[in-house]
């Protein structure tokens, strides 16, 4: 088998045979074997919940990891707020919660879409093809999408204090691997997400990679003990800075990649980085833990391809 690479990052799909979401203690990705002999009746339709996680590719409705998704009844929340799918682009990262009936066609009931980052750009590397916003390191590659405001659509047609909107999958380092940039008007809301380390408690500071958040005056919402820790999933919102560079917040969300209890048994798709690797049978793609059987098929490649940074489909 061979593995696919697309400039520096390397491509594995890993396609188990059905996939369970498994509530609980958090979200995780389970292999299991395919029902044996259970053909429902001829006349029974088949009605399945489905969760995909990924970057748009094409439109006519939604198209995800090479599914399309019938969007036209569906309700669009963008970035918290509702809105429509006039909001998305090619590129942007969205998650869709869908039925699929037993001929096969995917309907979409929910799409949600929160970029990684919004805020101006603190530097530019052209010969790495990185940026920086909000202390995050952006890395464009070929797969990143501009919008018509950036002329040329590239790193080039970008500037330090551009204010910029940035949608992509996550890296083992925490870089953002951007699929989608969107310029912004500046002096708007500063926003990113990530995950929560260095946490001081006492002085109400926490790090999201090299960026510095100062909640003391934050409004904290969704965490079980009322306060965040280290390895929480946050989205951070402000508007100013402290005295040291860091980020004073007025808003701090716990979130997690799947609603509620993280699909209960529904398919689940998920197109992402290999972001903790203990084994090839234990490891975690966009913040989900996946775990495989024998019962795992893998396309493209083998277990003894995967690791740390590998960006895979599950």
């Amino acid at each position: 088998m061979s593995i696919q690479h697309t400039l520096a990052y390397p491509w594995l799909a890993l396609a188990l045979a059905a996939l369970a979401a498994c509530g609980g203690g958090g979200n995780t990705v389970v292999a299991v074997p395919p029902p044996a002999d259970e053909e429902p009746p001829a006349d029974e339709e088949v009605i399945v919940g489905q969760f995909a996680f990924g970057p748009i590719s094409s439109f006519g409705s939604i198209i995800v990891g090479g599914v399309r998704y019938d969007t036209s009844a569906a309700q669009f929340t963008i970035d918290g707020e509702v809105g429509s799918q006039d909001d998305l682009s090619v590129g942007h990262v969205v998650l869709i919660e869908a039925t699929v009936d037993g001929d096969g066609v995917a309907q979409a009931l929910n799409v949600f879409f929160d970029d990684n980052v919004e805020g101006p750009i603190e530097s530019i590397d052209l010969g790495a093809a990185q940026l920086t916003v909000l202390g995050q390191t952006v890395a464009i590659t070929a797969d990143t999408s501009f919008d018509d405001g950036i002329a040329p659509p590239s790193l080039e047609g970008l500037a330090v204090g551009d204010t910029i909107e940035v949608s992509g999958l996550i890296e083992a380092d925490g870089t953002i691997s951007a699929t989608r940039i969107e310029r912004k008007a500046p002096g708007g809301e500063l926003e990113l997400r990530g995950v929560v380390s260095n946490l001081d408690s006492a002085a109400q500071h926490f790090d999201l990679n090299a960026l510095t958040v100062d909640y003391s005056a934050a409004a904290l919402s969704d965490f079980p003990t009322g306060q965040p820790a280290d390895g929480d999933l946050v989205e951070v919102k402000g508007t100013a800075f402290g005295p040291g560079g860091e980020l004073i917040a007025t808003s701090v969300e716990l979130e997690s990649l799947l609603p509620g209890d993280g699909g209960g048994g529904a398919f689940v798709e998920i197109e992402g980085f290999i972001s903790r690797f203990a084994s090839a049978t234990d490891f975690s793609v966009a913040g989900l833990a996946v775990t495989t059987t024998e019962a795992t098929v893998f396309e493209g490649g083998a277990a003894s391809d995967l690791g740390l940074n590998i960006k895979v489909e599950v």
